[in-house]
């Protein structure tokens, strides 16, 4: 059911969206990465949880598949978990971080199995390594993730299709979309009345084209008829003079 376009209601949103409007500066964005972060690192933990009670029966696994992943994200997962990787790095013996993460689970036979993962991941390494190269240091584990985040937009939640970093529209986007998806569809109907108008107007102009021709065809040929009836009546007369004057002569 669509949301009645008002002025209350168009009021009440825009005091909301003032309400919640954000500061865009160096504090939010630095207080927005950090809660991005800890839920991205939860997340993990949970899908980490659900492969451990299920690890031995795969069966299990694929049917307990975390409703933000996608079966071919899931599987991927699945077999990172399974690999030495998921417990520790082998050179560090620390555990991987996000950028790892991604290539583990998307790149798991050094092929992409998804080019948009691709694309943030090469962007990811790039940035690192400028930045590297401009501090002479190596980045940390924490400082390589949140390059990483500032690159998928620090949305740790996951919308089917989109990909696992992509946000979820909230209540108040669900509702702007379905009051845009109305507004569109009384759109497209007052456009197709519109049309539906200007065709009957089409018509009707026809129709007093056609009936002002046929008048005037009517008046042509009433007007012929009459001076048909006006020219036999003259003659007429002009005979019937001619007749008496001849009879007259005769006389």
């Amino acid at each position: 059911m669509g949301v009645p376009l008002t002025a209350s209601s168009a009021s009440a949103s825009t005091f909301k969206q003032e309400r919640w409007r954000l500061v865009d500066d160096d504090y939010a964005r630095t207080k927005i990465l950090r809660i991005a972060q800890e839920r991205y690192r939860g997340w993990k933990s949970t899908l980490s949880a659900t492969f451990k009670a299920y690890k031995d029966d795969h069966k299990k696994l694929l049917q307990n598949r975390p409703e933000e992943l996608d079966p071919e994200e899931w599987e991927g997962m699945i077999k990172y978990f399974k690999t030495d990787d998921f417990q520790t790095d082998p050179e560090t013996q620390e555990e991987p971080n996000d950028l790892q993460l991604l290539a583990l689970a998307y790149c798991p036979n050094g092929q992409w199995i998804d080019t948009e993962k691709e694309r943030v991941y090469d962007e990811a390494k790039k940035r690192i390594a400028e930045i590297e190269a401009e501090e002479c240091r190596l980045l940390s584990a924490e400082e390589q993730d949140e390059i990483y985040q500032s690159i998928v937009g620090s949305k740790p939640n996951y919308v089917r299709g989109r990909g696992y970093m992509a946000k979820p529209p909230t209540f108040a986007e669900r509702v702007r979309d379905e009051v845009s998806c109305e507004i569109q569809t009384l759109k497209k109907k007052l456009e197709e009345e519109r049309a539906e108008r200007e065709a009957e107007r089409v018509v009707e102009r026809a129709e007093r084209e056609a009936e002002r021709v046929k008048r005037k065809e009517e008046r042509v040929a009433d007007r012929a008829e009459s001076d048909a009836r006006l020219e036999a009546l003259r003659r007429g007369v002009h005979g019937n003079i001619c007749q008496s004057i001849s009879g007259i002569q005769t006389c």
